[in-house]
């Protein structure tokens, strides 16, 4: 039984990191297509879309479970648009749950240290996927892939930063709710 539980254990593991490259792509993927939508003349940038809330899971877009008006359509470049500063949102929430974390790690160091002789050693999903070997056929193929040195963080700060010049920010700025006009002005405000 012990060695089902380590096989779904790598699993998991190996699922996250899968989830986390297809997450990276699709994110990069939008960020190379939009541009283009914004500065075409192609069809595509006439397309309409429904206004739910989505996020990118596992590289796939996923709908929210909140509903929106029926009917309300937006065009594709606002949804992209909010599906990638909902990403940048995700990746702050993340980095922030990161540093919480951490400071909690170290006031409890010192409460272990006087319990404990022996310091425990936290590692992430991917260290962990790399010190068990993880041998999964997808993982192998993307191990070389370029975009697996790219920060996503960076990556979305950087083109949304760029994106802010275009003519048409102000407009999409105007399609972001409350939150999502949040996530950009804290983006301002820390320098990000």
């Amino acid at each position: 039984e012990d060695s089902e539980d380590d096989d779904l254990t790598k699993r998991a593991e190996s699922s996250g990191i899968n989830a986390e490259y297809e997450t990276k792509v699709a994110v990069i993927a939008l960020t190379k297509f939009m541009p283009f939508l914004l500065n075409s003349n192609s069809p595509l940038a006439n397309i309409t879309v429904s206004d739910d809330e989505m996020s990118i899971e596992g590289g796939r877009l996923t709908r929210s479970s909140k509903t929106v008006a029926a009917g309300v359509q937006i065009p594709i470049t606002i949804k992209i648009f909010k599906i990638l500063v909902q990403e940048f949102k995700n990746i702050l929430e993340e980095k922030e749950a990161e540093r919480a974390g951490d400071e909690d790690s170290e006031d409890d160091d010192v409460e272990e240290e006087e319990e404990y002789e022996e310091e425990t050693q936290i590692m992430t999903l991917a260290q962990m996927a790399q010190f068990l070997g993880d041998d999964d056929d997808e993982d192998e193929d993307n191990k070389d892939d370029p975009l697996n040195d790219v920060d996503l963080h960076d990556h979305l700060s950087q083109f949304l930063t760029q994106l802010s010049t275009h003519g048409s920010y102000p407009q999409l700025c105007q399609a972001l709710n409350d939150n999502e006009q949040k996530v950009l002005g804290s983006m301002l405000v820390s320098g990000s």
